[in-house]
């Protein structure tokens, strides 16, 4: 809804809450703006939230989660770009 909102405002196609804002002419073909684009505010509370569920169903501390969920979501950007 953000990403919609912030569309429509801006009249950009690939305005997200991130710093790729600042961005002038998001390129796609342009590694450094696509990272730009991940590091979104959703994704930072995706990551917590989903630590919080994994610890909470296996007992583990929530540090210890946070750093396996946030190690796996970054493993997953560096492949994906």
């Amino acid at each position: 809804m953000v990403s919609l909102l912030l569309t429509v405002i801006l009249g950009k196609l690939f305005a997200t809450p991130s710093p790729a804002l600042l961005v002038s002419h998001f390129d796609l073909q342009n590694k450094t703006h696509v990272l730009l684009a991940a590091v979104n505010v959703f994704n930072f509370w995706l990551v917590g939230v989903s630590a919080c569920g994994l610890s909470c169903l296996t007992g583990a501390p929530f540090v210890k989660s946070l750093l396996i969920v946030g190690i796996y979501w970054l493993v997953f950007c560096l492949f994906s770009l």
